[in-house]
């Protein structure tokens, strides 16, 4: 029951040697991903989920269908390298951001339960709903790199920062 629409992955890099010790490098890139849940064959709106509790078995049709599995990430990074040989310098940025739209329906908003055919227990559900999660990812990062003689010493520090979030929604 699940329709993929065309994924896609883009990917950009770009990196400019300023001087024969400094070099800048960036990147973005962007994971598009949709697989809605639809309906099999031959089951209609009409159709009930029931589900037999002596064998586990679900029929008639799915519990749920997800019309909109939206899940699209985007990401971003920048460095500058500084190289000499006995000191070697870098320091970035990494962002990263993505968005969840899922949405969730159920047959007249009702599933069934049966124990060997009768009837047991009925589920109700409020739908359709549209489910949004939003987070940013940030990690700030600078290295340094010193060889002195047979000592090589390297130093390091890396800060990160997550937001997530969910906007207003209406269920």
């Amino acid at each position: 029951g699940y329709h993929f629409d065309p994924d896609a992955l883009y990917q950009a890099t770009w990196s400019s040697p300023r001087t024969s010790r400094l070099l800048l490098e960036a990147g973005a890139g962007a994971a598009l991903q949709s697989w809605p849940a639809e309906m099999q064959p031959g089951v209609t709106p009409d159709h009930i989920s029931i589900t037999e509790q002596s064998t586990g078995m679900t029929y008639n049709a799915a519990t749920s269908y997800n019309a909109i599995q939206d899940v699209p990430r985007f990401t971003q990074r920048f460095s500058l390298s500084y190289v000499t040989g006995s000191h070697n310098f870098k320091t970035g940025i990494q962002l990263e951001q993505s968005i969840q739209n899922l949405s969730q329906e159920v047959n007249h908003d009702v599933n069934y339960r049966f124990n060997n055919r009768i009837p047991n227990q009925i589920t109700q559900y409020a739908t359709p709903w549209l489910r949004k999660n939003r987070n940013r990812d940030m990690g700030i990062y600078a290295q340094d790199q010193w060889a002195i003689r047979r000592l090589t010493l390297n130093f390091g520090l890396r800060l990160d920062y997550f937001y997530g979030w969910i906007p207003a929604q209406h269920v």
